[in-house]
């Protein structure tokens, strides 16, 4: 059985355009703001206000981390400098000097010739 349908326009000649059913499909609603209440703006603006302030600490706390690494790393390098200038590390290849220069190395003792000492000094 079937059943016939209640709307006799389907008929009759019309134009899809003036069709209300078919603008209802093609229009969105418009939707109208919808005001907040105040409490809950409060409490996202004081949310917002605390993230803020975590974010600048986070900040702060990064860049003491990124000054302590650049001191770190220069006083590293004194530190390896005056070794180099005290004879107890190699000097490093420079890139000017290319990497033809020998690395120097430390004789193993065999107990016999004493310690070694890294300055060349005579015994």
């Amino acid at each position: 059985i079937v059943m016939a349908n209640p709307n006799p326009r389907h008929l009759l000649d019309y134009d899809e355009e003036e069709d209300p059913e078919m603008e209802i499909e093609e229009e969105e609603p418009e939707e109208e703001p919808v005001e907040e209440p105040e409490p809950l703006n409060a409490t996202l603006r004081n949310k917002l206000a605390e993230k803020e302030v975590l974010l600048d600490l986070t900040r702060m706390e990064r860049d003491r981390a990124e000054r302590r690494l650049s001191e770190s790393i220069r006083w590293n390098k004194g530190f390896y400098l005056e070794m180099v200038r005290k004879g107890a590390v190699p000097k490093p290849p420079s890139d000017d000097e290319g990497s033809e220069h020998p690395r120097k190395t430390l004789r193993k003792s065999d107990g016999d010739e004493g310690p070694l000492d890294p300055r060349g000094s005579p015994k």
